[in-house]
């Protein structure tokens, strides 16, 4: 027999309590769980890094208890230990990608001093996955930027108990369109037949976007922003996970509409014309502001 999806009740309407959210904002409510956050202090950070309506008690108190029927905070969650190599042969990371994953672990620590959590097996798994499917990326933010997107996706698959669905990520990392021009024309043409699916948003979140425009004046703008900005401090979103899932959708709602070129590509280019493409004003616990741009 079918089971019917729980459901919730805002006080007007009854829907289920995953519509109109992302798997990656799925991902990241069970991670928010995972970090030891309650249901109040879920509330408060998704006001400050998520642009929707707010997360009712109902409807996280559903997640809450899919996150305790599968077990909790899951092993595979927890911070890498570099020197334990049997834990990356526990959890399926590919031995000939450590050297590079490495480097992505110290450009996450180095270039964004304290925003960016320490890396979980998990994360290291999907950055792993990815440079199985392209063993030619060798910038440490498309690794991030891929592997993170997974990570999420991962995470809310695992704790809804259902199993993974292909997505628009999946069909980027199979025709890899930034290879060449001739497998930029098939990926198109792939969209065109509606074979394969577009670039979506992984989530509304709150920055400032503008656009230089050809009168060098500055103008808000919903759609191609030239760089996006924020200013975020660790009372507003408490945890590593929240702060990830800032960045990697200031990222990726940049360069949304643009799935030819790899973030890397994207961001060096804006730099190229006096662009910073990203910029974070981080508060920390201290109340020292750190300024992070790339």
């Amino acid at each position: 027999m079918r089971m019917t999806e729980p459901q919730f009740d805002n006080g007007t309407t009854t829907r289920p309590y995953e519509e109109g959210m992302t798997i990656e904002e799925q991902g990241v409510v069970y991670g928010c769980f995972n970090e030891g956050l309650t249901v109040s202090e879920i509330q408060e950070c998704w006001g400050g890094l998520i642009g929707r309506d707010p997360l009712s008690n109902r409807q996280l108190y559903l997640y809450r208890e899919r996150w305790v029927k599968a077990g909790r905070k899951n092993e595979i969650d927890g911070i890498a230990i570099w020197t334990d190599r049997d834990s990356f042969r526990r959890w399926d990371v590919q031995p000939d990608h450590l050297h590079i994953l490495n480097d992505l672990n110290n450009w996450m620590m180095n270039e964004f001093r304290g925003f960016l959590p320490k890396p979980s097996y998990r994360l290291l798994y999907w950055c792993s996955y990815v440079l199985s499917l392209a063993p030619e990326l060798q910038n440490e933010l498309d690794i991030f930027m891929f592997g993170s997107q997974l990570t999420l996706k991962d995470i809310a698959y695992y704790y809804s108990g259902k199993n993974r669905e292909l997505s628009d990520l999946d069909d980027l990392l199979s025709y890899r369109p930034w290879r060449s021009p001739e497998k930029q024309e098939k990926y198109r043409a792939a969209q065109i037949r509606g074979e394969v699916l577009e670039p979506k948003e992984i989530a509304p979140i709150l920055t400032s976007s503008y656009r230089i425009l050809p009168n060098n004046s500055v103008s808000p703008t919903n759609k191609l922003p030239r760089s996006t900005q924020t200013s975020v401090s660790m009372n507003d979103v408490p945890v590593g996970v929240g702060r990830h899932m800032l960045l990697l959708g200031m990222v990726h709602n940049m360069s949304l509409y643009d799935g030819f070129n790899l973030p890397s590509v994207k961001v060096n280019n804006l730099k190229h014309e006096g662009i910073n493409p990203v910029e974070i004003n981080f508060s920390e616990e201290s109340g020292a502001v750190v300024r992070i741009r790339f």
